[in-house]
């Protein structure tokens, strides 16, 4: 037995280092899949704060589109209400000169709306928009070009007919 007894020591001696090693091997193991685990979880969250980040620049892109929507609108409003009422004007007068009424005609041509309603902040802006208002022919004078023969009835409806 006193051969024996070497080799049972050396053998006892590996399978104590075969068992180191082996734990050793599934602490590393297991050290390694905490990792990956890790990995994983902040690869989700940083895929996460990558979209809500994508979300929150989609977000101010959009409320800056609907602050210029609203500042073209605005600015189309204060274009627009003067020249509606230009063309308002215009439309007086045309149905003035169908009817023949060249006075009437004239005035409409020489009031201007802004005599007659208050000031808009842009109606400032009009007069910039004509670069030589000393060369733009008055409205009266184009009325007065245009002084329609008699005016000419409907057949059958005594209407005046209209001089376009």
């Amino acid at each position: 037995m006193a051969l024996f007894e070497p080799l049972a020591s050396r053998y006892r001696t590996m399978l104590a280092l075969n068992l180191a090693v082996m734990g050793l091997a599934i602490l590393l193991g297991s050290f390694s899949i905490q990792q990956a685990r890790r990995r994983e979880r902040l690869e989700v969250e940083a895929r996460e704060e990558a979209r809500v980040r994508e979300l929150e620049r989609q977000l101010f892109h959009a409320e800056r589109l609907g602050t210029v929507g609203r500042l073209a609108a605005g600015i189309a409003h204060e274009i627009n209400n003067p020249l509606e009422g230009m063309s308002n004007y215009l439309s007086l007068a045309r149905e003035d000169l169908a009817r023949g009424d060249v006075t009437s005609a004239q005035r409409r041509m020489e009031q201007r709306p802004s005599e007659s309603r208050p000031r808009t902040p842009a109606s400032g802006l009009v007069p910039n928009f004509v670069p030589d208002s000393a060369n733009v022919t008055p409205a009266s004078a184009i009325a007065r070009r245009r002084t329609p023969e008699a005016p000419r009835k409907y057949q059958g409806s005594g209407a005046d007919a209209p001089t376009a």
